[in-house]
């Protein structure tokens, strides 16, 4: 303040500053020390708001770009840096893009995470008769666009596997909200529910003459509801195999966004948009519901409450979400703490790579069928099927900023499944 040293600033501890007063300061009138000293508070005050300026800030439903230049940061074994997403300059609003369901008001949420399984009437699963067991035997839960239409094909070839007169159940997830009470989910009314869907999809006096005749359940979105749906298989079909099938998430992502550029009535907009502007509005949701966020480390982060309060509110937005599907991490790690809370064995949950399916169809449908305990059968086709229509090219520099968003979660990925997918989509 002057060129005499009226007052010391001596650090005892990085955290912790220590003020002390010369003597001479004592004999000072107050007007001599403190207008110098609130001048500089108010010019540290001036430089925090030109600072807080100049960081990215949303502004009408999209992320405004920083006048600064920022190196790309993604989620390594710090927090998230979400300045990197700025590069990307987005300008779509949320209003053009409808959701794939109605979002899950918040006065709902109680009823929804009411877990207990309340068991009405007899419907134990000892109760039960030994065809009911088999339909459905496993099931296909996602990702969507991984491969799921492939396999369930694959599947549906061998001489045990009952097709099904529709693809796509979606029992658990659509559907159930018929089966939830106050007290928690009504397992007796569901179970007799899921039960006539598969008599009007199957033939069930074959069902029940052939006992090595099993069924499944294909619905892609049980693996993404990875908060509510492992909860509502586990009261209502306990012995049930699960299958996912995983594939690199930024393919997954433009795969989906080609699906419905094809089929615009799928998505419910009639204007056309491009993939940066539909993963934009995705990304906001992420970082608006907490999915994203760059206040904590990842590592302290994943498995915490506030992620797992973060996926609940994203997941249940409604949305298509073409990013979030991708956290698999997130989604595995969800089921398999349910199926350990409900004292079932990980060995029924089997995890596929969609690119060694594409690559080599009759090793993994031969070891599909050892985990469904199937006699081995040859494929018959083992060619592509259900190939899309691409009409766009996804760019280098979203790719490497999707490559940058993915990386922490495809690492947790790969630890959780272990060795054999390790690296499996590092760029």
């Amino acid at each position: 303040l002057h060129s005499n040293s009226y007052i010391q600033f001596l650090v005892h501890s990085p955290t912790r500053p220590s003020i002390h007063f010369s003597p001479l300061l004592k004999n000072m009138p107050p007007s001599k020390y403190l207008q110098p000293i609130a001048i500089c508070f108010l010019i540290a005050f001036i430089a925090i708001d030109v600072i807080n300026d100049r960081r990215p800030q949303k502004e009408s439903g999209k992320i405004r770009e920083s006048s600064g230049t920022q190196s790309p940061k993604g989620r390594g074994s710090g927090s998230l840096d979400l300045d990197w997403l700025t590069s990307l300059n987005f300008t779509t609003k949320k209003k053009e893009f409808k959701n794939r369901a109605k979002p899950i008001p918040r006065e709902e949420w109680a009823k929804i995470d009411n877990t207990a399984c309340i068991n009405q009437k007899k419907g134990a699963a000892s109760d039960l008769q030994d065809y009911q067991r088999r339909a459905p035997y496993v099931l296909l839960i996602g990702a969507m666009k991984a491969g799921t239409s492939s396999l369930n094909t694959y599947l549906q070839e061998h001489s045990n596997v009952m097709t099904l007169g529709k693809k796509e159940l979606h029992f658990y997830d659509f559907a159930f909200h018929k089966f939830i009470s106050e007290e928690g989910i009504l397992r007796s009314d569901a179970r007799a529910a899921y039960r006539k869907t598969y008599e009007r999809n199957i033939d069930v006096p074959m069902l029940k003459k052939n006992k090595n005749k099993i069924a499944l359940d294909d619905s892609p979105r049980y693996l993404f509801w990875s908060e509510r749906v492992p909860a509502r298989v586990l009261c209502v079909t306990p012995w049930v195999k699960i299958l996912a099938i995983l594939r690199n998430p930024i393919d997954r992502a433009f795969s989906q966004y080609n699906m419905f550029s094809n089929h615009p009535g799928k998505t419910g907009n009639s204007t056309a948009f491009t993939f940066d502007e539909w993963i934009a509005n995705d990304i906001e949701d992420m970082v608006e519901t907490g999915v994203l966020q760059d206040k904590i480390a990842y590592a302290d982060f994943r498995n915490s409450l506030e992620e797992e309060a973060a996926w609940k509110a994203y997941t249940r937005l409604g949305s298509h979400a073409p990013i979030g599907r991708g956290l698999y991490a997130l989604q595995l790690r969800q089921w398999f703490k349910a199926f350990e809370e409900a004292g079932k064995s990980l060995h029924d949950i089997f995890v596929i790579q969609s690119e060694l399916m594409k690559e080599e169809p009759n090793l993994v449908y031969g070891d599909v069928l050892e985990f469904l305990g199937l006699p081995h059968e040859p494929l018959k086709d083992s060619g592509k099927k259900l190939v899309g229509t691409y009409k766009s090219v996804l760019s280098p520099d979203t790719r490497k900023m999707l490559e940058q968003l993915y990386t922490p979660y495809n690492q947790e990925l790969y630890e959780l499944l272990g060795e054999d997918w390790a690296g499996v989509w590092d760029p």
